[in-house]
């Protein structure tokens, strides 16, 4: 009898992964296992064998398509699914599968993966086009971050979702990516690919995306500003933009971040992750209306290719949560709300942040210790607790939350700071995506254990870490995420050493601290930037409004506003206290030019529709 589904993997020297992967499918009725061997050397082969899979072997050429399809050539089955070796079955996908692909109209069918993270816990849900029929000729394109979607659609093929059946993918840690050299492999069979088909603008994205990775963002930058520019109507252009988007958040320059995720929302596939991150954005610089509507337009939207519907609607109702804690932060409800967000996402760090923010802003220093009570104690709870103690140099608090097997990166920092380094290094060795945070560690307490811990993945940063001044654009570009991360943790003199290789000064250094202190805890802020007025004059201005100081906060905003690249805030508020000086034209000038800086901000639309009536 035919096979229902044919199970094709390629694997290479995977002995560590295989034997998971294929010990999910034991069992399955009407499910053959095919692996093709690509010239391992280790007992992958053996392996796969001995669960009772069909073994082929494939020279390889440096085309993982031409891999899958000779896979797909060896399958028997009715359907085919691609699964890697550092890949497994749920339970829900062996119960389902049989009736989904008996009732299904579909020839492809999008399913969900879970990635999941370094300790074992589920990450992030993404969706996957990965069922496909046979026989029907479809192959896959392209010889890395290889796809077979466009064509089944050429094909006249149809695709259909199958969320309900769901995989789990281990590869994308730090290990995986260590043990596979994945970025170093990804990057030749790129330039081939480029230099092969150099007007191909999938081939612009994904080189785009390699080269990012390893932080070679001014070349990146340039593949991505040619899809945005000569092909905006690509399916990948928006997915560009959100990443032309996180290189500029990156190299601090939020302007540009902003034009381009509202670039990437007008967008098909990656438009999800672009309104996230101009949601995120306008929270950050106090636009709760641009917040509010990133939200709305999230909860409409269907999956897009890359974001599942539900991560979609959590993150629709987390920039929602956040458009109200910026209009009414001590708010009972949104307390209420936020603690039963957290509730049902337990893992979102950014809900239970904005819950410990509310609780503290109600309650003072108790407030912590009311969200954690609020969600019983739900690890992000707690885990955003531990952030919120460091940050207020509450380091016994971090440390006995820590102690109770809360392990974050604040929870190292903390131990760090207690005089007990070598606790903190193993904390960072245990949590994955903390390369930077590592860095800033060994940085903070001379341990090159942990700054080889930042850096195992990416040793292109190496001469970055002489700090010997004048660095690279690539090495610049290491150096402004480490610098961002060490402002972020309040590692003062590491951000001092940072910035001055950067070419900053130590007044623009001491700036940059008070503005990472002045959401947290405004007078410390305040005390920061007057010991540099004038690279601080945002810091004093905002503070100034919050007390009243209508003129002070005049001089200040407006100053700051001149110098271009402003937050939102910074034109809202300025404008806000030269209309209580009854100086409505100027107001309406202010918030003008801030639509400039921030083109499509409906804070800044509103205000000047308002003051151009009042000045009228």
């Amino acid at each position: 009898m035919r096979p229902i589904l044919s199970i094709c993997m390629i694997a290479r020297d995977e002995e560590p992964v295989i034997g998971r992967a294929l010990a999910s499918a034991a069992g399955m009725d009407g499910v053959e296992l095919v692996v093709v061997d690509t010239g391992s050397v280790d007992r992958t082969v053996a392996i796969a064998e001995a669960h009772g899979a069909r073994v082929a072997r494939f020279a390889w050429t440096g085309d993982f398509s031409a891999a899958r399809n000779f896979a797909f050539a060896q399958a028997t089955g009715e359907w085919m699914l691609p699964l890697d070796a550092d890949e497994e079955l749920t339970p829900e996908f062996r119960a389902g599968f049989a009736r989904v692909l008996a009732t299904t109209k579909g020839d492809l069918l999008t399913i969900a993966a879970v990635e999941m993270l370094a300790g074992g816990e589920p990450g992030p849900l993404v969706h996957t086009t990965r069922l496909v029929r046979n026989d029907r000729g479809y192959a896959y394109e392209g010889r890395v971050h290889e796809t077979i979607d466009t064509n089944v659609v050429r094909s006249g093929g149809t695709v259909a979702l199958a969320t309900e059946l769901t995989i789990l993918h281990h590869g994308y840690t730090a290990a995986e990516d260590r043990r596979k050299n994945r970025r170093a492999r990804n990057l030749g069979l790129l330039e081939l690919a480029h230099a092969a088909e150099p007007a191909e603008p999938r081939h612009w994205h994904f080189y785009g995306l390699e080269l990012m990775a390893v932080g070679r963002h001014d070349e990146a930058v340039r593949f991505f500003e040619r899809m945005l520019a000569e092909t905006p109507e690509h399916p990948l252009a928006a997915d560009s933009a959100h990443y032309l988007a996180t290189i500029y958040l990156e190299d601090r320059e939020p302007g540009l971040a902003w034009g381009c995720a509202s670039i990437g929302t007008k967008g098909n596939r990656g438009r999800s992750r672009c309104l996230l991150a101009l949601g995120s954005l306008a929270f950050d610089e106090g636009d709760a209306e641009t917040a509010a509507w990133c939200a709305e337009e999230l909860r409409k939207a269907p999956a897009d290719g890359i974001v599942a519907r539900e991560q979609g609607l959590e993150w629709s109702n987390q920039l929602a949560l956040a458009a109200r804690f910026l209009r009414a932060p001590a708010d009972a409800k949104l307390r209420d709300a936020l603690a039963g967000a957290v509730k049902q996402h337990p893992q979102n760090l950014v809900l239970a942040r904005l819950l410990v923010d509310a609780c503290v802003r109600h309650a003072g220093a108790r407030g912590a210790f009311e969200a954690m009570k609020r969600t019983g104690n739900e690890p992000a709870t707690l885990a955003a607790a531990m952030g919120h103690f460091l940050a207020a140099g509450r380091i016994d608090e971090c440390i006995a939350l820590g102690e109770r097997g809360v392990r974050t990166v604040a929870f190292a920092f903390a131990l760090g700071r207690a005089g007990r380094i070598d606790e903190g290094v193993a904390v960072l060795r245990a949590l994955d995506g903390v390369e930077r945070e590592a860095v800033v560690f060994g940085l903070a307490h001379d341990r090159e254990d942990a700054i080889e811990l930042g850096l195992a993945t990416r040793t292109h940063e190496r001469t970055a870490l002489a700090l010997r001044g004048a660095p690279s654009s690539d090495e610049a570009a290491a150096l402004r995420a480490w610098l961002g991360r060490a402002l972020a943790l309040g590692e003062d003199a590491v951000a001092l050493r940072l910035g001055l290789v950067l070419g900053m000064t130590a007044a623009d250094v001491t700036a940059a601290r008070a503005g990472a202190k002045h959401e947290t805890d405004p007078m410390a802020a305040l005390n920061l930037a007057l010991e540099a007025p004038d690279e601080a004059c945002e810091v004093i201005g905002l503070v100034a409004h919050a007390h009243g100081d209508l003129e002070a906060a005049i001089a200040m905003l407006v100053r700051r506003a001149r110098a271009g690249d402003a937050p939102v805030r910074v034109y809202l508020r300025g404008a806000e206290a030269l209309a209580k000086r009854g100086r409505h034209a100027d107001a309406k000038a202010l918030v003008t030019a801030g639509l400039e800086a921030r083109p499509g901000s409906l804070a800044l639309l509103a205000a000047a529709k308002s003051y151009a009536k009042r000045a009228a």
